[in-house]
């Protein structure tokens, strides 16, 4: 199990296992699922062997350009391609892929449950969907995230040319209001952010399938270019994965160029959007042109309310924080519990929490200001040491000083649960 955060603001908490695993930590790692069906022509020869191992592939820049310049590789239609691809463009640089011809996205979610390395979780066929299923599941993405831990959601608005042949902001926005109350009712507002409108991008077409060509003649939809239009969620992961590279996790990922995108579906405007993103409500997180800057992602919200948790930095610095911890907790794993353990816990977290603070991650003057960390004998009092637990609570700052969101990882060698931090 991955770690999981919970709960408003102070008072998250996370319950997991401890895996022994020589993985190296990474931020901006997505998972991609795409649903074509499986009937779809998926691969030939290159894609039998791409999954020939299991439904889940690991994908590098070097794996991925061996893909892309091969003849006898395609993925079979649908967004997920373009996706990846977009990702890599943007900065990526590993990812994971779902064999695309599973089709449900449910079958989808259950093979992922294996794969413990991926904080971003992307599924860009759901958006040419129609109207209702595409909510359904886009909500069903948001509460796997929110059940495994670990991971946040990146959903993508409305715009499929052959579902929505004219792309309005009341489109946008309906759709948007519509997905907040979606996700309320498995409370994983928190657990997603909303991108759009969609993209414009080389060999995008869906008609001609990228060649600008039918039949010999001329696509009349892309007028012989190949250009088409795609849900952004690829392209935005990699704008993370890049962010996180340059300034980490705690970074904002917004006013960032998006590369590899040609255009945009619906130009937008200030006024527009402060009409889209009303003061106090959850946000579609608009991508804009601006002459001279090219095409960027103009926010970084999610689709949660809650003044603590509308920022997608906070909301992954936590997660990423908790996983970090996770691994941390793993070295001390059947170790006795008693001071000992807790002075090497206590050294180790507060020397990572050091590092994040030095780094720009939390707000404050001074450590004592940003972050505590503790682990001693009030936590783990005898009945906690006798049923082989070991109790340690962390405290950040994320927005302001003294202002700590607290983290209490209940760590041993079997299956643990959470409680509140008191």
């Amino acid at each position: 199990m991955a770690t999981v955060i919970e709960g408003r603001a102070p008072g998250a908490y996370i319950e997991h296992v401890f895996k022994q695993t020589d993985a190296p930590f990474l931020t901006g790692v997505p998972a991609f699922i795409g649903l074509v069906g499986t009937s779809s022509n998926v691969g030939k020869s290159a894609e039998s062997d791409l999954f020939s191992a299991g439904p889940v592939v690991q994908l590098d820049k070097r794996r991925h350009a061996e893909l892309e310049s091969s003849s006898s590789f395609a993925w079979g239609g649908g967004a997920l391609g373009l996706a990846v691809r977009g990702f890599f463009e943007n900065g990526g640089s590993l990812c994971f892929v779902v064999d695309p011809r599973l089709g449900n996205l449910t079958t989808a979610l259950d093979a992922l449950d294996a794969t413990e390395d991926f904080d971003l979780l992307c599924a860009p066929d759901i958006a040419t969907s129609n109207a209702a299923d595409m909510l359904a599941k886009q909500a069903q993405i948001a509460d796997y995230c929110k059940k495994r831990g670990g991971s946040f959601a990146l959903l993508d608005s409305i715009g499929a040319p052959a579902l929505i042949p004219e792309i309005t902001t009341a489109a946008l926005m309906s759709h948007r209001d519509g997905l907040v109350k979606a996700l309320s009712v498995y409370d994983a507002n928190v657990c997603a952010a909303l991108y759009g409108p969609w993209l414009c991008v080389r060999e995008g077409c869906r008609i001609c399938g990228g060649t600008g060509l039918i039949s010999g003649s001329e696509c009349a939809i892309c007028r012989g270019t190949g250009a088409g239009f795609v849900p952004p969620c690829g392209h935005v992961a990699g704008i993370i994965a890049r962010t996180d590279a340059n300034a980490g996790v705690h970074k904002a990922p917004a006013n960032e160029r998006v590369d590899g995108a040609v255009d945009i579906r619906l130009r937008i405007d200030d006024a527009t959007q402060a009409a889209i993103n009303p003061k106090g409500g959850a946000w579609l997180n608009v991508i804009r042109a601006f002459p001279g800057r090219g095409i960027r992602v103009w926010g970084a919200r999610t689709l949660s309310s809650d003044p603590e948790w509308t920022q997608v930095s906070v909301r992954r610095l936590l997660l990423t924080i908790g996983r970090r911890l996770e691994r941390l907790a793993q070295t001390v794993a059947f170790e006795p519990n008693n001071f000992a353990l807790w002075i090497r816990i206590n050294r180790q977290v507060t020397d990572y929490l050091q590092g994040l603070f030095a780094g720009g991650a939390f707000k404050g003057s001074t450590p004592s200001e940003a972050f505590f960390v503790k682990c001693d004998g009030e936590l783990n009092t005898p009945e906690v040491r006798q049923a082989g637990k070991v109790i340690t609570e962390v405290g950040v700052a994320p927005t302001k000083p003294n202002e700590f969101i607290v983290v209490r990882l209940i760590g041993g060698a079997q299956e643990s649960s959470a409680g509140a931090a008191t």
